[in-house]
């Protein structure tokens, strides 16, 4: 959240942006929340200890948006600071197209606020998915199959390194 705070002190964007903010992360909660049973895989070891898997795509969204943000928290820094002028930099050969208009940065700094909002939300919502299938796994209401949960290690023997798979500590 601390990105999205500095849009407002940093970038300049409006506070009014904060009810279409806190609006795109509740949608997105609920999708996330409703809709995340299938790419949620719970399984138990032979243990007894409960694994999940929470699919690939949220992650992926959530870590590209937060990159993005940096990024335009680091220009928005820059041309707030006037950093070009401390530094002797003609910042205008880099970032021509955007650096006499502002109104440019704000925009695309809201609608990447957007898209970073959206994936925390769809994080939130598959975690409060599996904390709901954890406790009824517990309260032993949904029942999952045992898998095999395989280890692998390596085993050094002299020279040789040879790497065995071990599964219910027998050796395959």
């Amino acid at each position: 959240m601390t990105l999205v705070f500095s849009s407002f002190s940093i970038i300049g964007v409006p506070s009014y942006f904060v009810i279409p903010y806190l609006i795109t992360f509740g949608i997105f909660l609920y999708i996330s929340n409703k809709y995340s049973d299938k790419t949620l895989k719970f399984w138990k070891s032979t243990d007894d200890q409960i694994f999940v898997s929470l699919g690939w795509f949220a992650f992926i969204y959530y870590l590209i948006s937060t990159i993005s943000r940096i990024v335009i928290v680091i220009i928005g820094i820059c041309f707030r600071l006037d950093i070009s002028s401390i530094l002797n930099i003609e910042m205008a050969a880099f970032v021509l197209p955007i650096y006499n208009n502002f109104s440019i940065i704000i925009i695309i700094t809201i609608v990447f606020d957007f898209m970073l909002l959206s994936g925390k939300g769809l994080m939130a919502g598959l975690h409060l998915r599996m904390y709901k299938h954890y406790k009824l796994i517990l309260s032993g209401k949904e029942k999952l199959d045992y898998r095999q949960v395989f280890y692998q290690i390596s085993i050094k023997d002299g020279n040789n390194i040879s790497k065995k798979i071990i599964t219910n500590n027998n050796f395959i």
